[in-house]
This record gives structure tokens, C-alpha cells and sequence, in this order.
């Protein structure tokens, strides 16, 4: 199969072609299986459904991103293409909607749009953090470093031994109304 996906320019193994003094007509053309992964990736499949799909083990691209750094920008962009695609698919779910039966008697009736609100939210999130975001505790996406996990942890590790050592701990249900 020839590779659909065009990365900005053609990937090898650059120690390959920085080793030799060969004219362009002699750089390392790109691996077909590599080229296919690559495409899988800008289709928007995961890691493990690419590598599957063309007939490697999941670690096998990753072997190929570390040892070849024209691949790794070239995965690097066929992700971004994969995730426009996924992110055009979560737009429609949470705005356009999807069209599902409505039965009534084992017939289908009719069809209804669902819209997906979690998906709507997500988007919201993504586009107006500093609106939507979980607090003001997100930036860009990314979690502050403000944001302290240690006091979740030890209140979730002191229930785990209380539960182990057999002593009751107060739920929401035990406390009274």
C-alpha cells in the first residue's frame, strides 16, 4: 500500500544519510511499513492498532521512533493529523450529534439526535481553560504544580488500612441526617 500520508519531508535513518556523501537520489527511501504505521497513526488509530494492523509488535514502532529521528517527527505529525480527526469526530458527537433509533413495538419508529454533554464539556475545557477548566487548577491542559496529591493519597492509603486491619470507617450512608 502506498503511504497517503505526506510528512513535511521524506524521514530514514538520518545517520544513514549523514554518514554518506550520496546525492539525494541515493537517501534511504522510507521503510513501507513504517510509511503504513504512519498512516494508520494519521487515521487516528492508536499505537497498538497500527502496529497490529501492519503486522508488528506494539514496542516496535517505539523501537523505531528512538532509533530513527525523521520517523519520530514524522510520527510526531501524523499524530497531530490522527488527533485532528478524532477531534473533528468529538466536535460532531458534541454539537451535530448522533442519529439513533427509536423503537417502539420492535420496530423502529423513528430516530432521535443524541448529543454527547461530557464530550461537549471536553471541548470546552480544551478551547477556554481559563472558563471551563477544572477550577483554575488546569493551564493549557496541563496540571499545575500547585496541585497537591499527596493529601488525596494519604486519606485514600489511611481508609485502605483501616479496611485491612478490620476497623470500620465512616462512609456517606453512615452519617446521620
Amino acid at each position: 500500500m502506498a503511504s497517503k500520508f505526506e510528512p513535511l519531508e521524506p524521514w530514514g535513518s538520518m545517520a544513514a544519510d549523514s554518514a554518506s556523501n550520496n546525492s539525494p537520489k541515493d537517501a534511504q527511501q522510507p521503510d513501507p511499513l513504517k510509511a503504513d504505521f504512519l498512516d494508520h497513526i494519521a487515521a487516528g488509530q492508536s499505537v497498538r492498532s497500527a502496529a497490529s494492523t501492519v503486522g508488528v509488535k506494539p514496542s516496535t514502532p517505539y523501537a523505531w521512533r528512538k532509533q530513527d529521528e525523521r520517523f519520530a517527527a514524522a510520527w510526531e505529525a501524523a499524530e497531530e493529523a490522527g488527533t485532528d480527526i478524532i477531534e473533528e469526530e468529538a466536535f460532531r458527537r458534541a454539537v451535530t450529534g448522533v442519529e439513533k433509533p427509536v423503537y417502539r413495538g420492535g420496530e423502529v419508529v423513528g430516530h432521535i439526535a443524541d448529543y454527547s454533554d461530557a464530550m461537549l464539556m471536553f471541548l470546552l475545557k480544551s478551547r477556554r481553560p481559563e472558563r471551563y477548566g477544572n477550577s483554575g487548577k488546569t493551564v493549557a491542559g496541563k496540571i499545575s504544580e500547585d496541585l497537591n496529591l499527596k493529601g488525596v493519597r494519604d486519606a485514600l492509603v489511611g481508609k485502605f488500612n483501616a479496611v485491612a486491619s478490620g476497623i470500620k470507617t465512616p462512609t456517606v450512608s453512615d452519617q446521620p441526617d
